[in-house]
């Protein structure tokens, strides 16, 4: 079992999946969760994938390779429009 906490985010709480949830789930960043409560005591949590389109959080993890700057990420975004709009042609 894994425990995380709620924290503060912005104006809303958050709480951080921890990456080797990330990991064993194959869980991306975009990817959709629902929360559903069964009982006064528990929280279930479901994946919903995002679907493939896309996405900028996407394509700065795929292209940027975690390069925190702007001309890093706008390469990435120019290899995804071509890749994108390449393929097949």
């Amino acid at each position: 079992m894994h425990t995380a906490f709620i924290s503060k985010w912005g104006n809303s709480q958050g709480i951080r999946i921890p990456s080797e949830i990330m990991k064993e789930k194959k869980l991306r960043i975009g990817d959709q969760i629902s929360f559903r409560t069964s009982d006064p005591d528990s929280i279930v949590i479901e994946i919903s994938r995002s679907p493939k389109k896309l996405k900028a959080a996407g394509i700065l993890q795929k292209y940027a390779k975690g390069k925190p700057d702007l001309e890093a990420e706008q390469k990435a975004i120019e290899e995804a429009i071509i890749e994108k709009y390449t393929k097949g042609h």
